[in-house]
């Protein structure tokens, strides 16, 4: 991972996606409302992509279009499950190997869309006193949205994690310091790598998850998010209030621009 990101430069802000084809046009209006409502409020910043299967022209237009350094995801030098890209184990180490090259990485699935609205200063602010910024969601259970196969990986019993709320994975601020490092992306990693947690036999087929009672655990998995919703809850506990995002994101907007 290190060699794949062996061209970029260490900055302030690493703000980081990752796409195929399928989510070319997403990408479109992600660099949009960034380029409109982000970037030109900050300085020393810089803006990676990584290629997870874009076709040759989509690639090209990317390199061209979107003001930002395009990188190959290594597949080949890792585990063949890797190359899965719905159990999404490719996410834990790209943000891992850009923070080592930067203050705060800044996590984007394609989806995300920055408001006008969006109050820069004080998040990164609450980022540096807290290390993470989540989008937390209090609608499903993580006892309920996590596969028992992971819940094994960390020891842990899914009754534990009864009362805590999901976190969405599409968006996360980090902080470039040992606690954020060491606790939580070094063990999301060592899950994203092994094949009895992350993207076990059989986690393809439980990515819907139902709404509304009854309520079963371990029904549906949500893969890095429940990984991430695991370690972090072990860290905070009651207390993930903490590190709840107040910046003005989005998902992806029907009718936005794209125009590439």
């Amino acid at each position: 991972m290190a060699e794949s990101a062996r061209t970029v430069a260490p900055h302030k802000y690493i703000f980081v996606t990752a796409v195929n084809s399928e989510y070319y046009f997403k990408l479109q209006h992600l660099v949009y409302s960034a380029t409109l409502n982000v970037f030109p409020h900050l300085s020393n910043y810089t803006f990676i992509v990584y290629d997870l299967g874009l076709d040759k022209t989509k690639r090209e237009k990317t390199v061209k279009n979107c003001n930002c350094t395009v990188l190959d995801f290594p597949f080949r030098k890792l585990p063949p499950f890797v190359r899965k890209l719905k159990c999404y184990t490719w996410k834990p180490p790209i943000v891992r190997t850009m923070i080592d090259k930067a203050d705060f990485v800044i996590w984007m699935d394609s989806s995300v869309y920055w408001f006008e609205s969006t109050p820069l200063e004080a998040i990164f602010t609450r980022a540096k006193e807290r290390g993470l910024q989540l989008i937390l969601d209090q609608s499903g259970s993580i006892a309920v949205r996590t596969g028992t196969e992971m819940f094994n990986f960390y020891g842990d019993d899914p009754c534990q994690y009864e009362p805590h709320g999901e976190m969405y994975g599409g968006y996360g601020i980090f902080h470039n310091e040992p606690f954020v490092v060491k606790a939580v992306l070094d063990p999301w990693v060592s899950c994203a790598f092994d094949q009895n947690c992350m993207c076990f036999n059989g986690s393809e087929s439980m990515r819907d998850c139902p709404h509304g009672l009854p309520r079963q655990r371990n029904v549906c998995h949500r893969f890095d998010q429940s990984s991430l919703e695991i370690i972090v809850s072990k860290l905070y506990n009651e207390r993930t209030n903490l590190i709840r995002a107040v910046d003005r994101v989005g998902l992806f907007p029907n009718g936005g621009r794209s125009g590439w």
